[in-house]
C-alpha cells in the first residue's frame, strides 16, 4: 500500500483543507492511505489532530524524539529561494526541474558544477554534494548518444543516490499537458519523449514547437 502524504505546516492550511472538507473527502477516497502532518505548532495545534480522529497522523511533537524541531515562521518566497541557494538551511524539502530523462535531474541535484561554498548563490546543487564519482557518470552520460551507456551512467547515480543519500526523493512530479493532431503533428508522446511537453518549460517549449509539421 503506497501512503499519501498530506503536510498542513500552519494554522491556515490546517484550517482551509479542514474547514472545505477536502480531508474528510481525501480521506472517503483514499482510506487507510491518507495520512497527515500536522505541524502547525499554535494553540490550535490539538484540536486538529482531534479532527483527524483515527487517521494516521504525524505532528511536530512526534518529530521532537528524531532531532526535528519544528518552528513555523512566515517567510516570503524571495527569501526562502535566497536560503537556499546560498546554504542557510539544515533540511528542506525542495523541487527539481525534470527532463525527459533522469540525466536533467540528477545533474542539477548532485553535479558539483551547480554548487557553491555555503553563503555563496548555488544553481541547483543546494545540499552542496561533492563526488568526483558522481561527475564521472554525470560526464559519462552527456558524452553518448549511446542508450546502453547512458542507460548505466544512471544505475550507477541511482546507486550513489540510495546508497550514500545526498537527497531524499519524496515524490514524483508529473507535468501535464495536452496536444491536438488536427493541424499539427510531432508532439512528444509516450513513443518520443524527446522533450517536457508542458508549455511553461524552457528551453523545452522551443524544442518543441521546432518539431511540429503538418
Amino acid at each position: 500500500m503506497t501512503p499519501v502524504w498530506l503536510v498542513l505546516p500552519d494554522p491556515f492550511s490546517s484550517r482551509l483543507f479542514f474547514d472545505t472538507g477536502i480531508v474528510d473527502r481525501l480521506r472517503s477516497q483514499l482510506g487507510d492511505r491518507l495520512e497527515l502532518f500536522l505541524l502547525d505548532t499554535g494553540e490550535q495545534a490539538d484540536a486538529w489532530t482531534q479532527r483527524a480522529g483515527d487517521m494516521r497522523t504525524t505532528t511536530a511533537d512526534d518529530l521532537k524524539p528524531l532531532g526535528i524541531q519544528v518552528n513555523i515562521t512566515d517567510n516570503q518566497p524571495d527569501a526562502v529561494q535566497q536560503d537556499m541557494e546560498e546554504g542557510n538551511f539544515e533540511m528542506a524539502i525542495w523541487y527539481e526541474t525534470p527532463g525527459p530523462t533522469p540525466y536533467y535531474i540528477y545533474n542539477a541535484l548532485f553535479g558539483s558544477g551547480n554548487s557553491a561554498a555555503i553563503g555563496e548563490s548555488a544553481t541547483g546543487n543546494f545540499e552542496r554534494w561533492s563526488d568526483k564519482a558522481t561527475d564521472d557518470l554525470l560526464t559519462q552520460y552527456n558524452s553518448t548518444a549511446d542508450v546502453a551507456q547512458q542507460k548505466q551512467a544512471m544505475y550507477g547515480i541511482e546507486k550513489i543516490a540510495v546508497e550514500q543519500v545526498p537527497a531524499i526523493f519524496l515524490v514524483d512530479e508529473p507535468y501535464w499537458y495536452e496536444y491536438n493532431t488536427i493541424k499539427y503533428d510531432g508532439w512528444p508522446d509516450q513513443g518520443n519523449l524527446y522533450a517536457e511537453p508542458s508549455p511553461y518549460m524552457y528551453p523545452d517549449a522551443e524544442i518543441v514547437l521546432l518539431n511540429l509539421h503538418q
